[in-house]
């Protein structure tokens, strides 16, 4: 019988990990997960992979994987895009004011240049 040989986890996941240990030893019971753990968490599968992270993590896969594809399509949606709820989210709010400010500010770069 041969034994599997463990690979070195990288520092940034071991210290995700430890947030998360942090958060599971002070909330016992079944607890949700704050945004702030998720989201770092989706850092973390953005980098390292989302297999990887929920296996180092101990997070559920495919929670992982939705919230990474759901944060990517955000990024990539067409502005104005609706979700298929019919409402924007606040991120695709934020994301289409900020394409809008930064085309103004090119606009006035051009006629300043003039």
């Amino acid at each position: 019988m041969s034994t599997r040989s463990k690979t070195k986890v990288p520092a940034r996941l071991s210290r995700g990990r430890e947030r998360f240990d942090k958060f599971r030893k002070t909330h016992k019971g079944y607890r949700r997960l704050p945004e702030s753990l998720w989201s770092a968490a989706v850092k973390l599968a953005q980098t390292y992979g989302a297999n990887r992270t929920a296996r180092t993590l101990r997070l559920d896969y495919s929670g992982l994987k939705k919230r990474v594809n759901g944060f990517e399509d955000a990024l990539y949606r067409v502005d104005g895009a609706k979700t298929r709820s019919g409402a924007c989210s606040k991120l695709e709010q934020t994301l289409y004011r900020w394409r809008q400010l930064q085309s103004v500010a090119v606009i006035l770069v051009k006629y300043r240049t003039r």
